[in-house]
């Protein structure tokens, strides 16, 4: 997954530049972004329930494949539509991939030390993706906008052949919990009042974060800040929240998540409220360095819910509800984002991202205040 998560980071810094270049309009660049979602969020939750049912492996295998042709794929399109089309293809690999890969370690998670494990294993996750707007800045600038898409081709290449020599074929049972089930509804497992509060709150903690992707290259643009420099930006953000997972995650099996989540969400949405205000490259990197510790201190408390709660209704059906939940909130962000660029200016699109942030806490504090998420 570090190796994937680089690959899908490298192009990050580059999307908005690379789509600006067939004349595309803050809505039409939400849209481009929002495909790659709107694709993964449709299907995570119907490849992550069949994957209760059979070998998860193979969902990865065939993801990992799919993922590195589709890389390719940016480099003859010659349109909006089809740097769309393409987008959306990512989006239906991705969805066989990520979501998959985290309900195989929740199988392994012993009890009460879900945030352990689940921390330790988002460090593959923010790291390779933290990593990857750094080499896609450093790419793009020596290298032009095209390297980036071989850059992410070769990264999904190794992580195939990694998964083919080194994953376990065998499917892996939940040493924790009850075999997975899969008779129970989505809509039956949302309806729970322990995972309702948890699908607003990752739908929101995820609309602030595709803000940051898909428009901090232009905020950045509209300080004279180079690409590279916002590559680093971006890079910092993800690598410090990398570095604090296993720590937070312990943390999280020994105090109150619900705390830790809150907290965590604060910090972002102060982060993502001040940023068009920064000022500077350095003001940039500070309030990224923030939303960081804010991802640090939330996911692995949230996660290690979510694993507790996929005991009960099959892990690969509960996480892929709490994936949808975040490919909701990045769908709605571009959009709403391009919009709101293209009607107001780029610093609205941080200062609206702050509010929804901050509300998004307040109702998921009122949701679970009754809640036992300790």
């Amino acid at each position: 997954m570090f190796s994937a998560m680089i690959g899908i980071g490298i192009i990050s810094p580059i999307m908005p530049i690379f789509a600006e270049k067939f004349g595309a309009s803050g809505i039409m660049l939400g849209l481009i972004f929002s495909g790659y979602t709107i694709s993964r969020t449709i299907m995570t939750p119907i490849f992550t329930r069949a994957s209760d049912r059979y070998n998860r492996t193979y969902f990865i295998y065939t993801g990992l494949l799919a993922y590195s042709i589709f890389s390719l794929l940016y480099i003859p399109a010659n349109s909006i539509l089809s740097v769309f089309l393409v987008r959306l293809a990512h989006g239906v690999a991705s969805a066989m991939v990520t979501p998959i890969s985290i309900a195989f370690i929740a199988d392994l998670a012993p009890k009460n030390k879900e945030g352990e494990y689940m921390g330790t294993f988002n460090i593959s996750l923010f790291a390779g993706f933290g990593i990857g707007p750094f080499i896609g800045g450093v790419l793009t600038d020596f290298g032009g906008l095209y390297s980036s898409f071989f850059g992410m081709f070769g990264l999904s290449m190794f992580a195939l052949t990694l998964s083919l020599l080194y994953l376990r074929k065998d499917k892996p049972k939940s040493i924790a919990g009850p075999t997975q089930r899969n008779s129970i509804s989505l809509l039956t497992i949302l309806r729970n009042k322990v995972m309702k509060a948890l699908f607003i709150y990752r739908t929101v903690r995820a609309f602030g974060i595709a803000g940051i992707l898909a428009f901090l290259p232009i905020l950045g643009e509209s300080m004279n800040i180079s690409i590279f420099s916002t590559g680093l930006v971006l890079s910092a953000n993800i690598i410090l929240g990398a570095l604090l997972q296993r720590f937070c995650g312990k943390l999280a099996d020994r105090y109150n998540k619900r705390m830790m989540m809150v907290v965590g969400s604060l910090l972002i949405s102060l982060a993502l409220f001040l940023m068009p205000d920064s000022g500077s490259f350095a003001g940039l990197l500070l309030l990224n360095m923030i939303m960081g510790i804010g991802s640090a201190i939330s996911m692995p408390a949230a996660t290690a819910v979510v694993v507790e709660q996929g005991r009960t209704f099959g892990m690969g059906s509960t996480i892929g509800l709490f994936s949808t939940a975040m490919g909701l909130g990045m769908v709605l962000s571009p959009t709403a984002s391009g919009i709101i660029m293209d009607l107001i200016n780029i610093s609205f699109v941080f200062y609206i991202s702050g509010i929804v942030s901050i509300i998004g806490t307040i109702v998921f504090i009122y949701l679970s205040h009754n809640m036992n998420l300790s």
